[in-house]
Formats: C-alpha cells, sequence, structure tokens
C-alpha cells in the first residue's frame, strides 16, 4: 500500500515540474520564433542592401558607358584607331607584309604561353569551355595579328612612353600615332571609372583597341579565333542588336582576356555627333561583384556572424560570386559539399577545386533559388548548397539583361543563438532549481500528510492487536499521534488514542484469561492439541500411525526421584529450568511433547512421515543428552525405539493425553534399564537410520517371552 506521503509529493512536484516546463517551453518557443523572425527581417535588410548596392552600381555602369558613348574624345579615338586599321588593311590588301618572321616567331611563342598557363585552362575546364591550343589561338587575320603583336608580344606601351614619329612607308604608322594619341585619356577613362578593360568596336565590327591589350584585339566580332571562351563571339549578337542608346549587358564569361576569370561587360554605340562610328564595351571584373557579396571578407562586421553569407546566382544556376565557406576554408567546404550525396554537388565540387572558385562553378539549386528565378520573393527557411538548415532570402536582381537573383542566408542554429542561449540558461536553471523544486514538494507533502502517517500506523496496530504501546506517546518503534494538535486529525489521533486504551484495558484481560487456560492445557496436553482445543474442536479423537517414541527421564545428582532431597524446592526449579530448554530443543528438531511430569518426558517424531522420524529422534535424544551433561545439578537417560503407536485424549470429565502401543513400552523399558547419561536405542532402528551415531555399547535385555536387542550411544 502506497503511503498517502508518496502519493502527494508526486503530484505537488509533478504540478510544480511540470508548470515550470510549460513556461519554459512557452518561453523557448517564442523566443525562437521571435529569433528567426528577427533573423529573418535583419537578413532580408541585408540582402536587399546588396541587392540595391548590384542594381545601383550595375546602373552607374550604364550611365558611365553612356557617357563614354557620347564623349567626343572617345569617338575621335575610335575614328582615328579606325583608319589606322583601315590602312594595315589596305596594306594587308596589296600584299605587304605587316609582320616580319621574328615578329610571328615572338607573337607564336606569345601565344603558346597563353596557351600552357595551367590557371586559364583550368578555368577554361571548370566552366566546361574547350581550351583552345596555340595555333587555334594565332588569329589567320593579318591586321589582328600586327595589333595583338604591338600589346601581347611587344607589350602595351607605357602610359609615360613618348609618341612614336611614323617611319615612311610603315603600314602601322597611322595606327600607332593614334594609339600613342589617345591612350592616357582611354587609361585615365577606364581606371576613373572603375573598368577592368575598355573596348572600341569599329563599324566592321573589328576590336580596335583595348587598354589591357588582350589577346581580342583585331579579332572582328562573331569569329571564331580565340575558341569558345573568345570575348568576339559574345559580343557578336549583342552588338548586332543593341540600339544606339542602349546599353547591352553580357552575363559573366571567362576570356583569354581575363586570364580565365569570369567577367562581365557592357556595350552601347559611339557617335560622333549624330554619326555612328562604332562601339564601346567595357569590361567589368567579377572581383568587384566578389568585393560586394563577400564584404571584404568582413562577414562579422556586415551583420552576417560566422556562417551568414550574400552571393549571386545566374539563370544557369551557377554562382556568380565566390562562396564564404570556399573562401574560408576550401578542403572543408568541398567536403560538405561532396558530403550532400547530390550528383550535381560532386561535379560541382570537382568543377570548384580544378578552377579554385565558386564562380561559374558551383551549380546551387535549392528552393530560394528556384522561387527567385521564378519572379518571386523567398524569405524563410531551407537547406542551402551544402544541406545545411538555413535562413534564406532571395528574390530577382531585377536588372535588364542580367537574370540573377541575390541570395542572403544563415545557418539557422546561428540565427537562433539567442534562443539556444535562452535554452541552455533554461537547463542551467531546472538544474539548479528542479532539486530544489523537489525538495520543497517533498517537505510541504511531508508537511500536509505527518499527522495520517501516524493515524494510519496506529489504525493499522490496533487492527494486528498491537495494543501494547500508548500510542500518545514517543518511543522507538513508530511516530507518535499529535493530540495537541487543534484540527481534525488531532480530534482523530485524541479519539483513537482513547479507543486504543479501552481495547488494551480488554484485551489484558482477555490475556490474561488466555494465559490461565493455556497454563492448564499444556500440562496435561501437547501442542497440537492445545491447538485443536483453542480452535474449538468439539472432539480429539485418536491417532494411530507410525513414529518414533523418545522416553527421557531426569535424574538428580543427590538421588533418584523420591529420595530424600531430591524434591526440594531448588530441585524443582532446575527441573522446570531444564524442562523448558527441553521443549525448545524438541521443537528444533521436529519433535513433539506427548506429556510430561515432573521428572520424566515422552516425546513423538515422524508422525505421519514415511522415514518415521528416526533421524530426528535420535538427534533429539543426544541433543537432550548434551544438554543435560551442561546442567550440574541433573543428568538424563533415554530410550528410543519406534513402531505404530495411537495417540488421543482419555478420560472424561478431566482433559489427558496420552500414547499407546507397543514402541510405548519398549522405549519405557530402555529408559528404565540406561544409565545416567546413556542413549538406548532399538537395534533394528539403528540400522535405518542415516546419520552417523557413535555406537558405545551393545545390550540385550531380556524381558522373559520378549527380549530387546539395544544400542548405547553415548559415554558408557
Amino acid at each position: 500500500m502506497k503511503s498517502l506521503s508518496r502519493l502527494v509529493a508526486p503530484v505537488l512536484v509533478g504540478t510544480a515540474l511540470a508548470s515550470l516546463a510549460i513556461v519554459a517551453t512557452v518561453s523557448y518557443v517564442t523566443t525562437a520564433d521571435l529569433d528567426e523572425r528577427q533573423s529573418l527581417e535583419q537578413l532580408e535588410e541585408l540582402q536587399q542592401s546588396r541587392l540595391q548596392a548590384i542594381a545601383d552600381g550595375l546602373e552607374r555602369n550604364r550611365r558611365s558607358v553612356t557617357l563614354l558613348a557620347t564623349d567626343r574624345a572617345v569617338a575621335t579615338a575610335l575614328v582615328d584607331l579606325r583608319d589606322g586599321v583601315a590602312a594595315l588593311e589596305a596594306a594587308a590588301d596589296a600584299g605587304t607584309a605587316l609582320l616580319d618572321d621574328d615578329e610571328e616567331a615572338a607573337l607564336r611563342s606569345t601565344y603558346e604561353a597563353l596557351a600552357a598557363d595551367e590557371g586559364i585552362r583550368r578555368s577554361l575546364v571548370a566552366a566546361g569551355l574547350d581550351v583552345p591550343t596555340a595555333a587555334e589561338l594565332v588569329p589567320v587575320d593579318p591586321v589582328a595579328r600586327f595589333l595583338q603583336h604591338e600589346h601581347l608580344a611587344v607589350g602595351p606601351p607605357r602610359a609615360t612612353a613618348p609618341q612614336r614619329e611614323p617611319a615612311p612607308g610603315d603600314p602601322g604608322a597611322s595606327y600607332r600615332a593614334a594609339h600613342d594619341r589617345h591612350r592616357d585619356l582611354l587609361r585615365r577613362a577606364t581606371a576613373n571609372l572603375g573598368f577592368g578593360d575598355l573596348l572600341l568596336v569599329d563599324l566592321d565590327d573589328r576590336i580596335v583597341h583595348t587598354v589591357t591589350g588582350g589577346p581580342e584585339l583585331g579579332v572582328v566580332v562573331g569569329a571564331r579565333t580565340v575558341g569558345d571562351g573568345g570575348l568576339a563571339e559574345l559580343l557578336r549578337d549583342e552588338l548586332r542588336r543593341v540600339a544606339v542608346g542602349e546599353v547591352a549587358v553580357i552575363d559573366l564569361h571567362p576570356t583569354l582576356g581575363t586570364a580565365g576569370r569570369p567577367a562581365a561587360y557592357m556595350a552601347t554605340a559611339v557617335r560622333d555627333e549624330r554619326e555612328v562610328v562604332g562601339a564601346v564595351v567595357v569590361r567589368l571584373d567579377v572581383e568587384r561583384l566578389n568585393l560586394l557579396m563577400t564584404a571584404d571578407g568582413r562577414w562579422r562586421e556586415a551583420g552576417l556572424g560566422d556562417t551568414g553569407e550574400t552571393y549571386v546566382v545566374g539563370r544557369d544556376l551557377l554562382l556568380r560570386t565566390d562562396a564564404r565557406g570556399y573562401l574560408e576554408d576550401p578542403d572543408d567546404y568541398l567536403l560538405r559539399l561532396r558530403a550532400t550525396g547530390s550528383a550535381d554537388a560532386a561535379v560541382s565540387a570537382d568543377a570548384v577545386e580544378i578552377a579554385g572558385s565558386t564562380v561559374l562553378t558551383e551549380r546551387v539549386d535549392t528552393r530560394p533559388v528556384r522561387a527567385a528565378l521564378d519572379g518571386r520573393t523567398f524569405v524563410g527557411r531551407a537547406d542551402d548548397a551544402t544541406g545545411t538548415d538555413s535562413l534564406t532570402v532571395a528574390s530577382p536582381l531585377g536588372v535588364d539583361g542580367l537574370d540573377w537573383v541575390v541570395v542572403a542566408e544563415i545557418s539557422r542554429s546561428e540565427a537562433m543563438d539567442e534562443s539556444s542561449r535562452q535554452l541552455r540558461v533554461l537547463l542551467v536553471l531546472a538544474a539548479v532549481f528542479l532539486p530544489l523544486v523537489a525538495l520543497a514538494g517533498a517537505l510541504l507533502a511531508w508537511y500536509l500528510v505527518r499527522p495520517v502517517g501516524p493515524l494510519v500506523a496506529a489504525t493499522e496496530r490496533i487492527a494486528r492487536g498491537d495494543l501494547g504501546t500508548d500510542l500518545g506517546t514517543d518511543d522507538d518503534t513508530h511516530d507518535d499521534l499529535d493530540v495537541s494538535s487543534r484540527d481534525e486529525f488531532g480530534h482523530l489521533a485524541r479519539e483513537l488514542t482513547e479507543y486504543a486504551r479501552a481495547m488494551r484495558a480488554q484485551a489484558d484481560e482477555l490475556d490474561e484469561e488466555r494465559r490461565a487456560l493455556d497454563r492448564l492445557l499444556a500440562a496435561v496436553l501437547p501442542a497440537r492439541a492445545v491447538d485443536a482445543v483453542r480452535s474449538g474442536a468439539a472432539e480429539l479423537g485418536d491417532l494411530v500411525d507410525t513414529a518414533t517414541v523418545v522416553t527421557l527421564t531426569i535424574v538428580d545428582h543427590g538421588g533418584p526421584a523420591g529420595s530424600p532431597g531430591g524434591h526440594d524446592e531448588t530441585t524443582a526449579e532446575h527441573h522446570h529450568d531444564l524442562a523448558a530448554e527441553l521443549e525448545r530443543l524438541a521443537g528444533r528438531h521436529h519433535a513433539e511433547r506427548i506429556w510430561a511430569s515432573a521428572d520424566r518426558h515422552v516425546y513423538l517424531t515422524g508422525l505421519g512421515r514415511p522415514d518415521h522420524g528416526h533421524d530426528d529422534a535420535v538427534r533429539f535424544a543426544l541433543a537432550a543428552r548434551a544438554l543435560a551433561e551442561h546442567t550440574a545439578d541433573a543428568s538424563v537417560h533415554l530410550g528410543v525405539a519406534a513402531g505404530t503407536v495411537a495417540t488421543g485424549v482419555v478420560g472424561g470429565g478431566q482433559l489427558a493425553f496420552g500414547v499407546w502401543g507397543e514402541p510405548v513400552r519398549v522405549a519405557l523399558v530402555l529408559d528404565a534399564v540406561g544409565r545416567p547419561g546413556e542413549v538406548l536405542v532399538e537395534r533394528q532402528m539403528v540400522d535405518q537410520l542415516r546419520i552417523d551415531v557413535d555406537i558405545v555399547d551393545e545390550r540385550h535385555v531380556d524381558l522373559g517371552a520378549d527380549d530387546i536387542e539395544a544400542v548405547a550411544l553415548g559415554p558408557a
């Protein structure tokens, strides 16, 4: 039965803990939701600022390109360079060699070095482009070879170099002169406006000038002369369809002019007053876009924490900027990318590893990117390219000519850091306060139900008949009843105490009467007969069974019973003590006392048992002899015999219990002929014993017609 305190304490503690858990859960969920919303709001602001910065930068570039296209100095430079190229074309058409053998060899050597450049090759391979050979790179057009020799094999003249005087009959003199006149202007314009390069294209679609002197110089737009990665092919369609006054935007693409690094371009028509004289093309290097999107590596200062980043993805799902993870730890980033198990991610990882950059090599096919490419803004939770659970904001750039989406994201675990911190604080508080709450609940439960325990215990003791202790006093066995309390428990305790006292008085009277009756019954009946009488049996019938009889006679050291001095008060007291010890000894050896007088006792063993109790009888007899040997005032001799006996009540008006049968007669005879300290046992019974015994003597007892063969166990 569970105590009330064991029921109340868990209820109180459980209620307190449940309340604490509910409060903690609500607090955590509320904080987590608030953290997520605030993180998304901050991320959305950051994404919009990056998107606006890109759009504003592109718009500034558009305006700068438009200003260049309408600048009279740029138009003049284009016309002069165009005329110089025209002179080269005329000379080439007339069969004049524009380069000698050494210059041709120098140009081929330059392209062989370009084709062998491992960085360029890796970038082109990673972008899925063919890597052209040196032979493919050398232009077939002699004009293009001349211009590229001037800028690649020899190298572009320094801005501080003096203008060169034209040599008589030199077909390149006009071009060199135009280049020397306008180079400083074009270089300054390119540097001041922040462009990577500036190219001028004449009306015949030939690139007549580049500030950096790339391999595109002299190439006719649309001609397949520098491989699939050539700028000429990129510009082919755009320059032909762009309207005067409009600016065409060309997405990132790796070219030889940028050593394989991706770059974007803007192009528009150049007007000399009202006449279109060609086109101007500017290069927008990816580094400037990377610088903006990566905050120049200061992500934390930009509010992106340890895992946040912003990046740009194109319609082809390829990154247009470098991923933060790759910039910070390339090996770990590639490992996480491959760990997603996606085939696209594995291909992307290989391409990124080859190119050494994620630009145009890593494919980002995520829900936010797909939504933004469909023209929708995504704000919420999604996995990033490496499978990390992230908070993401993505929306289309909205700039004509560039089908880009701008993405800002941060790992959800970092975004939820505040709520995680609160959860840790709650766990710490729980670890501290839970034991206190449990202790407080246990103490409160103990205080509330403290009077119940003694009341229940007192009631149980009364029900068991334990009325011997005053329920209202302190002792070492149980709690007190608080009879002084003025509440209901105190009143109940007082009533229960009075009831217990009354019951105890009645019980004492009944106990005294029962003890008197027990003494009377025990004097004439064995224990089982006493139990039968107590249980209210109307008759005690005879029992016939096989058993072993043990008779024991106590002999005083002063003389046998009835001799002078044999039964004074001291002797009687010794007999009583010995009889009590024999009674306890009989119980240990399963021997039942049948009757007893002052100096003689009869016991039975083995009633109702197949072994007849031989072993128990002998053990008891030997133990009784040993007990008597330790008593200074008396000794015993015993007789043991086995067979069929009958027991039962004899007499009518008075109770008397007896045992009859041949074993009784034999045991009494053996007892009578035995000497003090001697145990005489029938010979035939000794042979059936299963215990080891010490046979000290064998004796023939002559009874006339019926002799007995006996064995003495014990000292001679």
